[in-house]
This record gives C-alpha cells, structure tokens and sequence, in this order.
C-alpha cells in the first residue's frame, strides 16, 4: 500500500488541461510511484483574473482522469489574486494537509540552481529590508510588484525582467515559500499551450489534437452540455460596463479617475486593459482588480489564508488519503457546498459567500442556473493513470 503520510502536491488552473499537464503527471507517477498526486486547483476563475475556459469540475475531471488522485479547489477570491499571494494561498493548503512532502510545479528555460537561490533571496531578512526601504522611497504610483522586481535585481543583476515573465513568475514564487517540500520543477516545453488553446476556442477551432484522447472525450461531454468553452467574453462586457458606471474602486481606485476615462473611450474591455496599462500597472493587475470590484471583494478579504477547502474529487487513491485528511488537515475539508453555510463564524460564512457569488456569475457563463454548483458532487474515479487508448 502507498504511503499515504506522504505525496506530491501540485498548484494548477489546468485551463484547460492538455497533453503537457498529462506529460507532467505521468513522469512524476513514473518517479514516484508510491506517493498520491494531490492537486490545488484554481476554480471557476484564474489567476490572471479571468474565467476558466471550462468549468472546475469539468477540468477536475481531466485530471483525475490522467493520474492525479486528489483534487481541492482554490476558491474565489483566493485565485485571483497576484502571483506572490496566489501562491501563498494555494501552498498554506497543501502545507495544512499535512501530508504533501514534495512539491511539483512547471517550469521552462530556468536554470535549477539560479532558481532555487533566487527563492532562497527572496524570503531573506536582507531582501525584506532593502524592500522596504524601496518601497518607503517609492512615489505614489509604484506598484509592489515593480519595486519587488527592482530590489531583486539590484542582488542579482541576472534575475532582470524575471518577475515579468508569466513563465518564470509562479515558479520564483513557489521556490520563494519555503516551507516543509522537496522542489521538484519539471521543465516544460515548447511555448505556453494553454493559452494558444483558449486563443483557438475562441475563435471556434478544434483542438482535439493538443488533448490527450481521454480528455478530449470529457470535453466533447461538456461541450454537449453546454459547459465547454464558456461565454468568458460575456463577463468582459459585463467588466466594462461596471467601469464605466462605477470607475475604480477597492483594487483600482489608485488610479483615479483615469480607470473610468479609459472605459468610457474603449469600444471593449480588452481596449479598456489596452488603454489603462502602464509600465508600472500590468494588464493582469488591472483584469485582477476588475473582477474583484466586480464580484464584490474587497482588500480584506484577500489578506487571510484559505478558511475551507472544496474536495473536488478523488481516485480510489485520493479517496484512501482523503479519509486520513479529514482527521488530521489543519484546513476544512468539504464535499457538499451545503454543508458550507453550516456556520456562525462571520469570516467564513462572507468567505463562502463571496465563492458562491462567484460561481453564481460563471454558471451565467455556461448557461446554468445561479445555484448550479451548489448541486455539484465530487468525482470519483476508480480507474487510476487512463491510457490515451482507453
């Protein structure tokens, strides 16, 4: 029997879920064998502030079906937020379980041993200090991630331009946190897949053939119900006509009056990020702080760690580890969203509120009924590591 104290744990949006993320799972399987791969996912909305392509049971299932074992779902607000809280947040839930020894994550073109002492600068006293030095020094306008970027460049001369990259940004953080893992970074190849993927379905193209075969069968089933690709560019509208009503707030206000000129002069809300961006304020900043306006949050809401965690689902496997983590996870573990409101802890009933909110608006994405996740059961796969001819 595997030992079940011990696993991999992966951060992930898997959006969607193609034969690089299943590229990635079997060779660590092929690795270790023995341990159960325990999956956070983002869940209807990502980290660049958008909604998923498809939805999170949708992309739970993919995985299961490709060899992963357990999959937990980062909720609202917590997925969208920047790269340095969105990793702290995912990584405090596989650290609270209590069982995740090794962690796994992609990364492409950066050299192991730079990484890893990047990460170790970056959660170093000297570091803390010169931060905060900079960012007292700073004029008004600075973002945090631009003078976090420059202090780190002023050590490490090489690191230049590397907390810009969507392809290294995740993987500093992640080498960043510490904490108990054993960093296992996979490289990835050839460019970054998932977007080409949604920049396809967007346009109404097939793309059957980046998929493994078994996960292109439970997208054609969601796409048959209505769930695949979702309508994101409803939600862009709506984004825009909250800007130009309201202009920034909580997450944008910094930027004054010019968040609302800038909606108000765009035709789209991909003019409006066009327009609005700066050197120092990325279009990701500003699709993040839309959405949080939009959905309700406010700063506070972001600042705590994960209250609960949703079992999104489980191969037999994950379902042997999930009947030891529900005695020793320092973090809720839940199956029924119902049992959520069970509460009269006024942080976690706003945090399920919030969550619920969210997944009210994404089912709007795909057509379904404002309390359709509520319904929503986790997966249970008996068959373990599907072959792309099964």
């Amino acid at each position: 029997m595997a030992d079940m104290q011990k696993a991999i744990g992966i951060v992930c949006e898997y959006n969607p879920f193609h034969r690089g993320h299943a590229a990635q799972i079997a060779a660590l399987r092929a690795e270790f064998p023995e341990k159960p791969i325990v999956l956070v996912m983002s869940g209807n909305f990502t980290q660049r502030g958008e909604a998923a392509i498809t939805d999170r049971c949708t992309r739970a299932r993919a995985a299961l079906s490709s060899g992963a074992d357990l999959v937990l779902e980062l909720a609202f607000p917590y997925s969208c937020l920047g790269a340095k809280e969105y990793a702290k947040c995912a990584l405090s839930v596989l650290e609270r379980l209590g069982c995740v020894d090794t962690l796994a994550f992609g990364v492409r073109g950066l050299d192991r041993e730079l990484l890893l002492r990047l990460g170790a600068l970056l959660r170093s006293e000297a570091f803390e200090a010169r931060l905060s030095e900079n960012l007292r020094n700073a004029d008004a306008h600075s973002a945090y991630a631009y003078v976090r970027e420059q202090t780190l460049t002023s050590f490490v001369p090489e690191a230049a331009g590397l907390l810009r990259d969507p392809n290294h940004i995740l993987a500093l953080e992640y080498a960043a946190f510490g904490g108990s893992f054993a960093l296992c970074p996979v490289e990835r190849k050839g460019e970054d897949q998932a977007s080409e993927l949604r920049k396809l379905l967007r346009e109404n193209k097939e793309i059957d053939a980046f998929l493994p075969e078994n996960v292109a069968r439970i997208y054609r089933k969601a796409a048959s119900e209505g769930r695949f690709p979702a309508d994101t560019g409803a939600l862009d509208q709506a984004l825009l006509y909250h800007l130009r009503l309201h202009g920034g707030g909580a997450f944008l206000g910094f930027l004054g009056e010019r968040v609302r000129i800038c909606a108000v002069q765009s035709a789209s809300f991909a003019e409006f990020l066009s327009r609005a961006k700066t050197s120092r304020v990325p279009i990701a900043r500003l699709r993040r702080g839309a959405l949080l306006e939009y959905l309700g949050a406010e700063p506070d809401d972001t600042l705590s760690l994960p209250l609960y965690n949703m079992v999104l689902g489980a191969s037999e496997r994950g379902r042997m580890l999930l009947r030891t983590l529900r005695k020793k996870s320092r973090v809720p573990l839940y199956t029924r969203a119902g049992d959520l409101k069970r509460t009269d802890d006024p942080a976690f009933a706003r945090a399920v509120r919030l969550a619920a909110d969210a997944d009210a608006i994404y089912a709007a994405l795909i057509g379904k009924s404002g309390d359709y996740f509520w319904k929503q059961t986790p997966n249970y796969e008996q068959i373990v590591n599907f072959s792309e001819s099964s």
